[in-house]
C-alpha cells in the first residue's frame, strides 16, 4: 500500500480517497485521483487558494460522474468559462509535485487545467496576456529553483522590462 511521509496525509487519503495539496507559487494538485478514478491527477497554476480548489472540486465531481477530462478545451470544468486540459511532462514532477511524486513515484501522471485571459487566450498562445494571469504549464521549472527567465515565456512590454530591471538591481 502507498504511503504519505505525513500519517496526517495518510489519514484524509483513507478517509476521502484523494486529497488537494499545494506548493509555492499558488499552485494546487491532487492526489489519489489515479487510485480511485483510474485518471490522471489534476493541477491548477496561479489562480487564488479558493478558486483553485472550486476548480479541483468541480473536476472531482465530473470523474464521479464517470466523465473524463480529457486534453483540450472544456467549458464544464470552470463554471462556463473555457478551460484546457493539458498532459504535464513528468521532467517537473519533483519541483512541483513532491507530494504525488512521493506517493505514485514514476507511475504518476498529471493533467493541469488551464484558464483563458481575458481575450480567450491560454498560456503558450502566442496572444496570451501572461502579465494579467501569471499562470505557466507546469512544465517550466519552479522560480524559487531557476530565476532564470523560461525560454518562450519572455515579453517586451514595459511593465515586464521594469519587473526584470528591479530583480537585477538596474532601473530601466
Amino acid at each position: 500500500m502507498r504511503q504519505f511521509r505525513h500519517q496526517r496525509l495518510n489519514e484524509l487519503m483513507r478517509r476521502h480517497g484523494w486529497i488537494a495539496t499545494g506548493v509555492p507559487g499558488k499552485a494546487i494538485y491532487t492526489v489519489g485521483l489515479m487510485t480511485v478514478f483510474n485518471h490522471p491527477e489534476v493541477a491548477v497554476h496561479a489562480m487564488a487558494p479558493g478558486q483553485s480548489k472550486a476548480i479541483i472540486d468541480r473536476a472531482v465531481e465530473l470523474l464521479k460522474q464517470g466523465q473524463r477530462l480529457k486534453p483540450g478545451i472544456s467549458n464544464e470544468i470552470a463554471e462556463g468559462h473555457p478551460a484546457k486540459l493539458i498532459d504535464v511532462h513528468p521532467s517537473n514532477f519533483p519541483d512541483w509535485f513532491g507530494q504525488a511524486f512521493g506517493y505514485y513515484g514514476e507511475a504518476l501522471k498529471i493533467r493541469q487545467i488551464l484558464w483563458c485571459d481575458t481575450r480567450g487566450h491560454f498560456p503558450g498562445d502566442p496572444d496570451y496576456q501572461h502579465r494579467f494571469a501569471m499562470q505557466k504549464p507546469f512544465d517550466v521549472r519552479r522560480p524559487e529553483y531557476d530565476e532564470e527567465t523560461v525560454e518562450g515565456w519572455e515579453c517586451n512590454c514595459q511593465l515586464c522590462a521594469d519587473e526584470q530591471a528591479m530583480r537585477k538591481g538596474k532601473p530601466n
